[in-house]
């Protein structure tokens, strides 16, 4: 094994296993190239989290770029960040030098400044970048202390820096409201249908303006073209005024992130509110999606899905796995998020949503890991698929500086990625039974299965099996020791994927 960082490569002993540390560092200025094995990530069976950088500062997005590159948005030095991969060394190359460093803000003496959820927050790629090499981002300008959308462009040299001087202005985003936090900034930008550029923005917090108005850039999808156009097809253009023309849906609390659905087209927001603070909303004209009570502006509109469970809250990003990905066909076409967990928690979550029903499933827990010398949590954020067809994800603590690029990777067997669905199958018969029926159940490749027997109340009354199980068809008995008439529920989970089916007792 090796970790490349430019041209020197750093050789790792073959026997270490994934229990060890193993780190091979290269330190040019304040960036490292590190890698970790997972520290006890609660994965599937076929999958393996690892760390394949670190060193970043306060990271706030990680996106791919058409070419394969990965481009990672350093939230508090402005700073966006490029790799390439190395296919020989099977490691990412990154480069020295930043892409393209935004003005963000920075204190007195001119070193960078938390200030919360300020910065750069997310970048976009024009749909014609690889002929015209356009980035666009969002950012907060130091001094004036107000957001922007502005758009570089890549040296027609080096690909893997902007020309210094193409920064190009398209849209600010001024807050009549000194008073504001600077959290809560929202900022993701994605491109949707006929190319036109989507961006969310959050409430700014304490003593952000009022979401509930077409006066204000607070909690707004806004909408414009790739040259900072307002479009008149906008459904608030006739209503609002100068620039608040561009607001396309308003309601918003903290949109972490947005995210376009490759197969559909359909753009969707990861908000930070409502139960769990999971909120993910199909962006629609004229949504009004009720943070701050519905104003009477726009349709009221409620949210497709709720990403977050009991124990994972707050919702940092999400991505459609591909249809045709190398994962097994139950990853395929879900929709995965990133959950923070509750601020005391040390680690956080990562979910998938089933289309078919917005059904919410746990894929991974105790995400990201607990840095062994600051002792703070570096918990995910902003989920990407990689060009290998991988799941990617940042690890950050958010204000410190500190933070990494994570790879859920799937190690299992060769998967065909034209193969139907093999989905959970759970039978009994007989079924009503007495005294004993016979549990028959399917699973679709090798994993944790666990068979239990519940009241209708939910209640558990007693575990069947639990235990690995290789992908096939198996049988098991059950003779309840009570016998007493009624119906139980029996509950298959496998990896994350639950079943049920109710069985009748019969005196």
């Amino acid at each position: 094994m090796s970790i490349k960082y430019r041209d020197t490569c750093f050789s790792v002993a073959p026997e270490m296993s994934v229990n060890h540390l193993i780190t091979a560092v290269a330190v040019l200025g304040c960036l490292s190239l590190t890698f970790h094995p997972s520290q006890a990530v609660d994965l599937p069976g076929d999958f393996e989290d690892a760390e394949v950088m670190t060193g970043l500062a306060s990271p706030s997005n990680l996106v791919f770029s058409p070419d394969g590159r990965m481009f990672v948005c350093e939230r508090i030095t402005g700073a966006l960040r490029v790799a390439t991969f190395d296919a020989t060394s099977q490691t990412w190359d990154i480069s020295p030098t930043p892409f393209y460093t935004f003005d963000v803000p920075k204190d007195g003496t001119g070193q960078p400044s938390a200030l919360r959820s300020s910065g750069l927050r997310d970048i976009a790629f024009d749909p014609d970048f690889q002929n015209n090499g356009f980035v666009y981002a969002f950012y907060m300008k130091h001094g004036v202390l107000q957001n922007r959308v502005v758009r570089v462009q890549a040296s027609s040299t080096d690909p893997n820096v902007a020309n210094p001087a193409s920064e190009t202005l398209l849209m600010e985003f001024p807050s009549n409201d000194t008073a504001a936090s600077g959290s809560h900034n929202g900022g993701s930008l994605a491109f949707g249908p006929y190319d036109l550029l989507y961006v969310a923005t959050g409430d700014g917090w304490n003593g952000g303006d009022a979401v509930q108005s077409l006066a204000t850039f607070t909690g707004k999808v806004v909408r414009i073209t790739r040259n900072g156009e307002i479009i008149t097809q906008n459904p608030f253009y006739e209503t609002a005024t100068g620039n608040y023309r561009a607001i396309y849906a308003l309601g918003l609390r903290n949109p972490f992130s947005l995210t376009r659905d490759p197969t559909t087209g359909s753009l969707y927001i990861n908000d930070v509110v409502g139960s769990d603070k999971g909120s993910i909303h199909l962006i629609s004209a004229a949504a009004n999606y009720g943070h701050q009570g519905f104003g009477g502006i726009g349709e009221e509109a409620i949210a497709w899905a709720n990403g977050g469970d009991p124990t994972g809250r707050v919702i940092t990003g999400g991505v459609w796995y591909p249809t045709a990905g190398n994962w097994p066909i139950e990853y395929r076409g879900r929709y995965f998020v990133t959950m923070w967990g509750p601020n005391n928690s040390s680690l956080g979550h990562i979910n998938y949503v089933d289309a078919s029903d917005a059904s919410v499933h746990v894929f991974a827990s105790q995400v990201g890991r607990v840095d062994s010398q600051s002792g703070n949590s570096l918990k995910p954020i902003t989920p990407e698929i990689g060009p290998d067809g991988d799941l990617y994800y940042l690890a950050t603590t958010y204000t410190t500086g500190e933070g990494a690029v994570h790879r859920i990777a799937y190690i299992g067997p060769a998967v065909d990625v034209d193969a139907p669905p093999r989905p959970l199958k759970l039978t009994s018969y007989p079924n009503p039974f007495n005294p004993t029926t016979t549990i028959a159940y399917t699973i679709p490749r090798g994993g944790m299965v666990r068979v239990t027997v519940h009241d209708t109340a939910g209640h558990l009354l007693g575990t069947l099996l639990e235990e690995r199980r290789p992908a096939g068809s198996f049988e098991l008995s059950y003779h309840p020791i009570d016998a007493a008439s009624g119906v139980r529920i029996v509950r298959l989970w496998f990896e994350g994927i639950e079943t049920t089916r109710k069985l009748v007792v019969l005196k």
